[in-house]
């Protein structure tokens, strides 16, 4: 799977505390996966230590060979 960051979500990543392996594994292994705004989706994944990524991809499930990962944020 290739993914392509934006510019945007790598602001939040940095931000937020949030890696490309966390990023990774949300969308290897989510619990939750929605119609976000703009056609995307939003996945989601809790975290052994309780916390919850919400992830915003361009697309729609299955994830193909090229996700772009629009934004992501720790639900809070």
């Amino acid at each position: 799977m290739v993914l392509i960051f934006t510019h945007h979500v790598q602001m939040r990543m940095q931000q937020r505390g949030i890696s490309e392996e966390d990023i990774v594994f949300a969308l290897e292994h989510h619990d939750f996966a929605a119609p976000g705004a703009g056609g995307g989706t939003l996945i989601m994944r809790r975290f052994p230590d309780g916390r919850e990524l919400k992830v915003w991809i361009s697309g729609t499930l299955p994830i193909r060979n090229r996700v772009i990962i629009k934004s992501a944020a720790w639900r809070d």
